[in-house]
Formats: structure tokens, sequence, C-alpha cells
């Protein structure tokens, strides 16, 4: 994980704010390797919950897929506001 990225401590409260279509395999390399395995549900089979320098809370997950996604996909971003899809948007622009 880059370091400018933390583990998030408190998810409570995040809920879905927009997308970004890229691999699995980037957002490894931008965010290091998921911090869940998945949802109790089944809902979600991956999830990263990470926090940038500035104190934004962020989410990027699968929703509802059989498996976990590969090839380019959308995957869903959640956080406290719409600024968790900026830092993670640029996060994979700047790499």
């Amino acid at each position: 994980m880059s370091s400018k990225f933390k583990y998030a401590l408190n998810m409570d409260g995040t809920s879905y704010q927009g997308i970004v279509n890229t691999t699995y395999k980037k957002l490894v390399k931008v965010f290091g390797n998921p911090t869940t395995g998945g949802s109790f549900d089944g809902k979600v089979n991956v999830e990263w919950e990470l926090e940038n320098e500035d104190g934004v809370v962020f989410t990027i997950y699968d929703w509802k897929e059989d498996k976990i996604p590969k090839g380019k996909h959308d995957w869903h971003i959640g956080g406290f506001s719409d600024k968790a899809v900026d830092v993670v948007l640029n996060a994979i622009d700047e790499v």
C-alpha cells in the first residue's frame, strides 16, 4: 500500500458515492491488497477500507458479483462525501 493511504478505522456511516472503471490488478497496485475479504451477506467479495493523508475515508468494493472481477469493471466507491471519489480517481490517474 502506498504511504499516502492507511487503513481506515471507522467505516460506520459511509455510503455509495460513485464508481471507478479499472481492474483489480490496478487497484492492488495503487491501494495494496484488499483490507477485507467480503461482507457477511455475500453482496461484496472484496473491499478496500482506507483513509488518505487528508483524512478522507473511502472504500472501494465490488457489488453483487459472483466472483472478484479481474478485467475492467465498475468498482463502487464509498465514503462520507464525494471527496472519496476524487481521492480514488486521482490516485488511479497518478499511476
